[in-house]
């Protein structure tokens, strides 16, 4: 069901960072109601789905998940993409769902789960996503501190006999390492007047992909 890559990171680690791959695709278990899922008490094992390779920039919905040119990366985001490469079952412990409603946010999320899944697998599994923060404190007055988040789908993989125990993944699908694909307010200071001030959702957007927009590289993962 899985491949392991093996990826040379430099963390001072003595061998490489062994990451688990998703291959193969199943029909998930319905389960009702997902936001009552508590992961702690759980057994769910973490994996990558490949669309976490995917690195895409989507002008039309303020969307970039691209890397700056090496020597431009912000320090901060490399260590978080570090702390996600050496161990990814913390993820499980911040895991919260994500409703996508029928309105224009909803509609620009789904906008963003096509370029990287499949039309039919998305409506599919809507209401399996769910978010991640790679670190806990998160800083509205920071466009990098705690701000990198993880999108994935909790899945149940059905038991195909009597022996065989249902198997729980939260698979990891979308690297979200400037928080655009759910803005949330974030405050700045005015060079002008030196005053801070807090930005909507929207103008947070509009203000982090502008900063990130020419980012053409992509994350090694």
């Amino acid at each position: 069901m899985f491949s392991n890559l093996n990826i040379g990171i430099k963390t001072g680690l003595k061998s490489p960072v062994s990451i688990k791959f998703q291959n193969k695709v199943f029909n998930s278990e319905t389960y009702t109601p997902p936001t009552n899922i508590n992961l702690k008490d759980v057994k769910v094992e973490v994996v990558f789905m490949n669309s976490a390779k995917k690195f895409i920039n989507l002008p039309d919905l303020k969307f970039t998940n691209k890397k700056a040119d090496v020597g431009e990366e912000d320090p901060k985001t490399l260590l978080n993409l570090d702390k996600l490469r050496e161990d990814q079952n913390f993820l499980k412990y911040n895991s919260l769902p994500i409703t996508i409603s029928s309105n224009e946010q909803g509609n620009r999320i789904k906008g963003i789960l096509y370029n990287f899944l499949e039309k039919d697998f998305v409506d599919q599994h809507e209401f399996c996503f769910r978010k991640s923060a790679i670190e806990d404190d998160f800083d509205v007055t920071n466009i990098h501190n705690g701000r990198f988040r993880v999108i994935c789908l909790y899945r149940i993989k059905p038991s195909t006999h009597k022996k065989e125990r249902r198997k729980h993944y939260l698979e990891i699908a979308i690297l979200d390492p400037y928080h655009l694909f759910i803005p949330s307010k974030l405050k700045v200071k005015e060079e002008s007047s030196n005053k801070v001030i807090t930005l909507d959702r929207d103008a947070a957007m509009n203000r982090v992909y502008n900063s990130v927009k020419d980012y053409n590289k992509d994350f090694d993962i």
